[in-house]
C-alpha cells in the first residue's frame, strides 16, 4: 500500500494577523475548500522546506508570500526557496502591500511567477484566491 502524503494547496507567508483572516474569509467565500499552512515570517517559511524538520518532500501546490514580514523579508525567502533545485518547479506569487517597481523587478528576477499588490477591497480578495485557484490549483 502506497503511503500517501497530504497535498497542501497554498502554503501562505504572512505575518499580519488581519491580512490572514481576510485571506482565510476569501477562501471561504470563493466556494472551494482548500488546505492551507501559514508560515509567519520569511525564515518559518525557508525553514518549511530547508530547517531541520523541513517537509521538502511535503506536496505543495503553490506558495503564496508577503515580501515585508519580519526575521526575513519574503524577498530572502524566495531567494533561499529558489536556489534549491527541488523547489523551482513550486509556483510563487508574491502577494504584497508594495507596488515599488524595484520590489516587483527583484521578485521577477527571483523567478516568481506573479506579483499581486494587495487589494483594498474584500472583493478584490475573492478575486484573487480565485485567480489563484484557476491558474495554480
Amino acid at each position: 500500500m502506497r503511503d500517501l502524503k497530504p497535498q497542501l494547496d497554498i502554503l501562505l507567508a504572512e505575518s499580519d494577523e488581519d491580512d490572514y483572516l481576510l485571506f482565510l474569509e476569501a477562501i471561504r467565500d470563493s466556494g472551494q475548500a482548500l488546505a492551507i499552512k501559514r508560515v509567519r515570517d520569511g525564515q518559518e517559511l525557508v525553514d518549511f522546506f530547508l530547517g531541520p524538520e523541513k517537509k521538502l518532500n511535503s506536496p505543495v501546490k503553490v506558495i503564496i508570500v508577503d515580501i515585508k514580514m519580519p526575521r526575513l523579508s519574503g524577498i530572502e525567502a524566495i531567494a533561499a526557496i529558489r536556489l534549491n533545485s527541488e523547489l523551482q518547479k513550486i509556483p510563487i506569487i508574491v502577494f504584497s502591500g508594495s507596488c515599488s517597481p524595484v520590489d516587483v523587478d527583484l521578485c521577477y528576477s527571483l523567478g516568481v511567477n506573479s506579483f499581486h499588490q494587495k487589494p483594498i477591497s474584500y472583493e478584490g480578495w475573492v478575486q484573487f484566491v480565485k485567480t489563484v485557484r484557476s491558474n495554480c490549483l
